[in-house]
């Protein structure tokens, strides 16, 4: 979404704690999780069924969303998952699993109303809306806040590689490949450039 802006390291505690408080704070912590430690777009993660997250007792270490499901039918993206992101998925399966029900091919973020369906791009954007502005940001948020978010703190965490352990790195086009990116124009264009954190990487050559 246009105009929406990354969440900081401190919007996400608070985002996480209004979240928790939630009637279904289990899958919504595993949505925004999943949302912030991935990169996938909204319509991605709601395409995500329990397989493609959980085989064998375990919550798998990567997670793929198929060619059929991406943005103008690319290639499928595999993304692996965070320490948080799989604690966040184990948590949520336990959740449906006290309440005596999954199957594999459900999807994971289902609809309570739907049968087999993933809750809407809309209801998504209203849990994700609705927790940042119980939490006090008034700033412009939507579900591609956590997209914005993951490129962001990416793109910090390859700028400290190159300033601290002087790693050969090439931060843009990194994201570009990690977000799916067709040209890094579109990447340069979509993620909100910190010129302070630029200026402290300078200050270290």
């Amino acid at each position: 979404m246009k105009g929406v802006t990354a969440f900081s390291e401190s919007d996400i505690f608070a985002v996480s704690r209004v979240l928790a408080l939630h009637r279904l704070a289990d899958r919504n912590m595993a949505l925004f999780t999943l949302g912030i430690e991935t990169g996938f777009r909204i319509t991605e993660l709601l395409s995500l069924t329990v397989s493609d997250v959980y085989k064998d007792g375990c919550v798998l270490e990567t997670v793929s969303v198929a060619r059929r499901n991406m943005k103008r039918k690319r290639e499928g993206r595999s993304i692996p998952l965070t320490k948080r992101a799989r604690a966040a998925v184990s948590e949520y399966l336990t959740a449906l699993t006290d309440q005596g029900y999954w199957q594999a091919g459900d999807y994971l973020f289902q609809s309570s109303r739907k049968g087999n369906a993933p809750i809407s791009r809309s209801q998504a954007w209203q849990v994700i809306h609705d927790a940042a502005r119980a939490a006090g940001i008034s700033k412009r948020i939507g579900t591609h806040s956590m997209r914005k978010t993951f490129a962001r703190r990416y793109r910090d965490w390859l700028l400290e590689q190159m300033a601290v352990h002087r790693r050969q790195i090439e931060p843009m086009r990194e994201v570009q490949k990690a977000l799916g990116h067709k040209s890094i124009e579109s990447t340069e264009r979509y993620i909100e450039w910190d010129a302070s954190i630029l200026t402290e990487y300078i200050q270290t050559r």
